[in-house]
């Protein structure tokens, strides 16, 4: 059968058509989603603490610790409340990406306002830190880190974002009040007592935290054993009945509705929604522009046989 445009059998198949429709409707409904999120944040008010409503609200503050020793970065040492970081190095004539080592780690931690303190938790969050970047010699690196990079590496770059004690904050996410005044919870405590409740009984803790099968639990193993104790407690506080007074801040369940925390305020949420926006700009235009082509050739094609 002629055709007034001959093109690949493949690319007027109509699973290609119907590929290309899908896409097009889902760079829509994306492009959609980003601009009510870009809304919501440029519209939505800011709160007190003390007089903020029970719901989705927007606090302004600063990071505070919140009973546990602050963390340290891996590798620049410095203390912190939250950190993520990334080694990697560019190889090849066209400069591609090779991560050696990454890794993130938290303490639930308190945005705190004159009116007074709210918990944030980090573990449920979207959290943007302030970033900093350098050249790091193989050897300069902490010896856990350091044998993932080839030898042959002398220099590579190491990527740290933290967000440091006394920070100022940007949160948004669902704020709640558990209890009644009374007198104030400590998670310290309720942690540690679970953590001796693991340690009576070694050989379950061995069997469900040693990781590496080596009859002891390393110092990461730890973290995270005891990172999920903490998480127990304030588990096990949210379900208490106690007189306890908190105020906390987390998720939403909404995706519109964001668990945001960033120490560079509000500008680098909208820078990402911005891009995010770009993105699927392009996204519509290169779908919607195939499936339109595709469909008027496969018209123009089927006119022209009959």
């Amino acid at each position: 059968m002629s055709k007034l445009i001959d093109i690949p059998p493949i690319i007027e198949h109509p699973i290609t058509l119907g590929v290309n429709l899908l896409l097009a409707a889902w760079s829509i409904w994306f492009l959609m989603h980003q601009i009510r999120l870009k809304r919501s944040i440029e519209d939505r008010p800011r709160s007190k603490i003390r007089s903020a409503p029970q719901g989705y609200v927007e606090l302004h503050g600063k990071a505070k610790a919140f009973e546990q020793k602050p963390l340290q970065t891996p590798i620049g040492r410095h203390p912190c409340l939250w950190y993520d970081y990334l080694v990697y190095d560019y190889s090849g004539n066209k400069g591609k990406m090779r991560v050696y080592d990454k890794g993130s780690d938290c303490r639930n931690f308190l945005i705190s306002d004159e009116t007074g303190d709210c918990l944030l938790e980090v573990n449920s969050a979207k959290v943007y830190g302030r970033h900093e970047t350098w050249k790091s010699g193989r050897s300069e690196l902490p010896e856990p880190v350091r044998n993932k990079v080839p030898g042959r590496r002398k220099e590579v770059y190491v990527s740290e974002t933290t967000i440091e004690e006394g920070d100022p904050l940007v949160a948004t996410g669902m704020f709640q009040t558990n209890g009644v005044i009374g007198q104030p919870m400590n998670l310290t405590r309720d942690a540690r007592e679970l953590m001796k409740t693991w340690f009576a009984d070694k050989d379950r803790m061995l069997a469900e935290w040693d990781v590496n099968r080596d009859g002891k639990l390393d110092t990461d193993e730890l973290r995270k054993l005891y990172q999920h104790t903490w998480n127990e407690a304030l588990k096990s506080f949210k379900n208490s009945k106690e007189n306890y007074t908190v105020h906390m801040l987390g998720q939403t369940g909404d995706r519109t509705k964001p668990f945001v925390i960033s120490a560079g305020g509000e500008r680098e949420l909208l820078q990402e929604s911005k891009q995010k926006i770009v993105g699927a700009v392009i996204a519509c235009i290169y779908f919607c522009g195939s499936f339109i082509v595709l469909a008027g050739i496969k018209i123009l094609n089927y006119i022209y046989a009959s």
